[in-house]
């Protein structure tokens, strides 16, 4: 985390980390992205994470939607491979699917009171 905080400018946002399983951070520069560093220890444990090989370096890009359900449905019915069933996580909605490369995605949709928290701390 060192590296990301220190050397790229990220902060930690304590209200969207879990310890000992993840840590999300926020880049301080207006209109940068935020990323999550997950301990790889506990990616075999998340049934939306559990196919990622290491090999793969356990990378995965998450996006966030506004309804999940209506994006799954959409993807089975366009015939495109989901790689999970829906999740439920807590502060939303989730599943996993692949992008036309292989590369791992995670589509997330997450509760009203979340976004707005989020919205709040500039996760827009």
């Amino acid at each position: 985390m060192h590296f990301y905080t220190e050397f790229l400018g990220f902060s930690v946002l304590q209200e969207f980390t879990r310890p000992g399983d993840f840590v999300w951070l926020k880049s301080d520069k207006s209109g940068s992205a935020s990323l999550v560093l997950q301990d790889a220890a506990q990616i075999g444990k998340d049934p939306i994470q559990k196919d990622i090989a290491l090999a793969h370096g356990r990378l995965m890009i998450a996006f966030n939607v506004e309804d999940a359900s209506r994006v799954f449905e959409k993807f089975k019915a366009g015939g495109l491979h989901v790689r999970t069933e829906m999740v439920n996580m807590g502060e939303g909605m989730t599943f996993g699917t692949n992008d036309p490369e292989g590369n791992y995605v995670q589509v997330v949709d997450v509760l009203p009171e979340v976004r707005e928290l989020q919205r709040k701390i500039g996760l827009e």
